[in-house]
């Protein structure tokens, strides 16, 4: 029997997961999450990704009800506030929170020439932190660029697949 995966999974795949803002991503988080938690991977989510959620699920959903007519006064705009709140409790209920400090921001400098993303580095720190097996994420660049093992959540979901298959046959 194999040892469950470690996977951190990034602030696009939980906005994903939260809204349907593109269908495709949304079914492939909401099933990567699902799967995940079925074969009981453990789950973290970077503390410097917290923030960076609640602001987006605010902007994304304010935007969208914006788009299709809707004025966001402030009864909207608290109904979204408490909406980002419990996603973000959500999220603490899925996974574990890594605590990202100094440590972390110094790591994340060292892979600045492989990949010139600071918000992006802070993650693999977080994950390197963790010892995670994959970091999960929807960023074409970060999948590319990234000095650790990357997937998205459709390749992740087929991982996750494969190795209870694999399980099965033993």
């Amino acid at each position: 029997m194999s040892l469950p995966l470690k996977l951190l999974v990034d602030t696009n795949v939980w906005v994903d997961y939260f809204l349907e803002r593109r269908p495709e991503a949304h079914e492939a988080a909401m099933g990567f999450v699902a799967e995940a938690t079925a074969a009981d991977a453990a789950l973290y989510t970077s503390s410097a990704t917290m923030p960076d959620l609640f602001f987006l699920l605010c902007q994304e959903t304010k935007r969208y009800l914006r788009e299709h007519g809707e004025p966001v006064d402030e009864r909207f705009a608290a109904a979204v506030r408490e909406s980002a709140w419990s996603s973000v409790r959500n999220v603490m209920g899925l996974s574990l929170i890594v605590p990202v400090g100094q440590n972390e921001a110094l790591r994340a400098m060292t892979y600045r020439d492989l990949h010139d993303d600071f918000e992006d580095d802070l993650l693999l720190a977080a994950a390197a932190r963790v010892d995670a097996d994959y970091v999960v994420t929807s960023d074409r660049a970060l999948l590319r660029h990234a000095p650790v093992a990357c997937l998205d959540p459709v390749d992740m979901r087929a991982l996750l697949r494969a190795r209870a298959a694999a399980a099965d046959a033993e």
